[in-house]
């Protein structure tokens, strides 16, 4: 028996004419250079993090819905995110779009939320041999502060995000991304004229001092529902990629630039292609209780990782962009037993959503996310020194033990210490107690000895030679 349902065809087209107009006042806007630079402009003054990391699209979104209503985009957040900051939202959401992973034509839409629009249909290397490939856009919501309370008996710590030192080199980290994912790289000029466009070499060039404007500008006309679909449809002359290339079956070949660094007993890849940049690093998981002749686990992190356990991952420089997604995190352990059937569970490849939270990539990304470290492997451990990168990982894996021994011998001299304080210190509040009982048995011996001298006095007085007789 067929699944009825969620929505009607009219509510889902009802939806979908909501948004397709509200696509349209956004294209219009993303089309008029003033317009753009006015958006940048607003921009730059908001220190929001999770703002900034947007799209130029959904920043307009954000900006054009908060004017509609009436205030001023300051720090915006999900629900989840001004929850676990002891918020809560109280009125409706500002609406933006975000990928949800690639759908082909002629799939079944009535089980899709209403709000699940389709905006965007491309070539981008990810058809699935079944029809048109389409990326899927779903449209979800954020609150500004303004839109939120407070949650009485708030329970446990809110979460406290700062904000944006540097809300202008935020925005220009967006827009060089965003760049990127139009296939363009970004080159900034002396030259005080406007921006140019080389479409052969595909580079974008904008003057230094008004960089954030000029990308801007060239960006907000490509990021068009129109532009995408005609930049996608584009043949463009094939861009010739440096390193030695890898299969990545399905999905083309990927470019790698090798270098290693011994002292930490790290390699770097940094890595080229289509929808392909950014650097992975490898290592060997060495045991130094237990060396081993041969290599058997191994790890990988996105972006350079240098082997300091208290780096955070937004503090490794250089992620990689897969499918003009940033991918991020650290696997666990991988067993070179199972490169032959990788999965994501292995890789554990994330995309940021804010600074500190993270969700899984969309599936066609981790896919291809998966063939891209299986290759690294194979050809990490086809390496000629391959022998001498696994001496180089247990001499830095015995010299990190010996330092945690250090540092945990340390932990437990500062608690001795601090217990010999405390018995110090509890010593003398003993002492002190004991003086003071001391002293008050001592005034009530004088007590007996006056009470009896007084009675002596009072029995001679009356004529009773010992009042004990």
């Amino acid at each position: 028996m067929a699944r009825k349902a969620r929505y009607t065809p009219e509510e889902i087209a009802q939806w979908r004419a909501e948004e397709q107009a509200r696509a349209a006042h956004v294209d219009a806007l993303l089309s008029d250079p003033d317009a753009v630079s006015g958006l940048v402009s607003s921009a730059v003054r908001i220190r929001c993090a999770r703002f900034l990391g947007y799209s130029l699209r959904n920043q307009a979104l954000i900006l054009r819905q908060a004017e509609e209503r009436g205030f001023p985009v300051t720090e915006v957040d999900t629900a989840s995110g001004w929850r676990a900051r002891g918020r809560y939202p109280d009125q409706p959401g500002l609406r933006i779009a975000r990928p949800k992973g690639r759908e082909t034509a002629g799939q079944d839409e009535g089980e899709s939320a209403p709000e699940a629009v389709i905006y965007e249909t491309s070539d981008s290397g990810e058809s699935t041999g079944e029809g048109e490939s389409r990326t899927r856009f779903r449209t979800s919501k954020v609150w500004d502060i303004s839109q939120t309370k407070g949650i009485e008996d708030f329970e446990g710590e809110p979460v406290t995000v700062e904000p944006v030192t540097d809300p202008a080199a935020a925005l220009w980290e967006t827009l060089c991304k965003e760049a990127g994912r139009y296939g363009f790289t970004v080159a900034t000029s002396a030259d005080a004229g406007g921006p140019s466009v080389d479409e052969g070499q595909a580079v974008i060039t904008v003057a230094e001092s008004q960089r954030i404007d000029h990308l801007a500008r060239v960006l907000g006309p490509m990021s068009t529902d129109r532009a995408r679909a005609a930049h996608a449809a584009t043949e463009r002359p094939p861009r010739e990629y440096s390193g030695r290339p890898v299969d990545l079956g399905e999905f083309g070949t990927a470019y790698l630039c090798e270098r290693t660094d011994l002292e930490a007993a790290r390699s770097y890849y940094t890595i080229s292609g289509k929808r392909l940049s950014g650097t992975l690093t490898v290592w060997i998981e060495a045991n130094p209780l237990e060396p081993t002749e041969s290599v058997h686990t191994l790890r990988i992190a996105y972006g350079e990782d240098d082997g300091r356990r208290d780096r955070m991952w937004w503090e490794r420089p250089n992620r990689p962009q897969v499918n003009g997604i940033e991918v991020v995190g650290a696997s666990g352990r991988i067993r070179t037993a199972v490169l032959p059937n990788l999965s994501t569970w292995e890789i554990n490849n994330r995309r940021p959503v804010s600074r500190t939270h993270t969700e899984q990539c969309p599936p066609r990304t981790s896919q291809k996310v998966v063939a891209l470290v299986g290759a690294i492997l194979r050809e990490f451990l086809a390496r000629p020194d391959l022998e001498q990168i696994r001496r180089a990982a247990h001499v830095v894996a015995d010299r990190n033990r010996r330092a945690e021994l250090r540092k945990a011998a340390q932990q437990l001299a500062d608690e001795i210490e601090q217990v010999r304080i405390r018995s110090a210190e509890h010593l003398e509040s003993l002492a002190a107690d004991r003086a003071v009982l001391l002293a008050q048995a001592a005034d009530g011996e004088d007590l007996a000895d006056r009470a009896d001298a007084e009675g002596v006095a009072v029995a001679q007085s009356a004529g009773v030679a010992d009042p004990a007789v």
